[in-house]
């Protein structure tokens, strides 16, 4: 089988039905496809490739690698977040609100930011701020 982002989940399938499954690399199938790309062609491909003595197979996912998969995730998570935060600080910075670089103080400012009077650029701006609001709030419950 073609290693492709679904492949671990096909493999652990196939094997709990008692077959034999070995993971080849894409590059290694690709010049073997003749034709136009579709599902046959790809599996005489993967055939073919597979059949070489030259072939060389990779190894199923592990746990490890599974975890780490979901610390990549959350660190992309956590870079979006302050990215968000420090949006949202150059936008109060723009109405004359200077707003620490602690993510607390951005959710502690931002009832008094409501209370202050608003002129018309801050009216126009304001669904930006909303938006960036409700994604920082629904980012902090994560």
């Amino acid at each position: 089988m073609e290693a492709c982002y679904s492949a671990n989940y096909w493999w652990c399938l196939f094997q709990q039905h008692g077959f034999h499954v070995d993971l080849i690399l894409p590059h290694q199938v690709k010049p073997f496809v003749v034709g136009n790309k579709n599902d046959h062609n790809d599996a005489i491909a993967i055939a073919e490739a597979s059949m070489r003595p030259i072939a060389t197979f990779v190894a199923i996912k592990t746990l490890a690698q599974d975890i780490q998969s979901l610390e990549h995730i959350r660190e992309g998570l956590m870079k979006n977040r302050t990215a968000l935060a420090n949006q949202m600080r150059g936008l109060l910075a723009e109405y004359g609100v200077i707003v620490e670089k602690k993510q607390l103080y951005c959710v502690q400012l931002f009832p008094s930011f409501w209370k202050m009077q608003k002129t018309r650029s801050q009216q126009c701006r304001e669904p930006l701020l909303i938006i960036s609001i409700k994604s920082y709030s629904a980012s902090m419950k994560e």
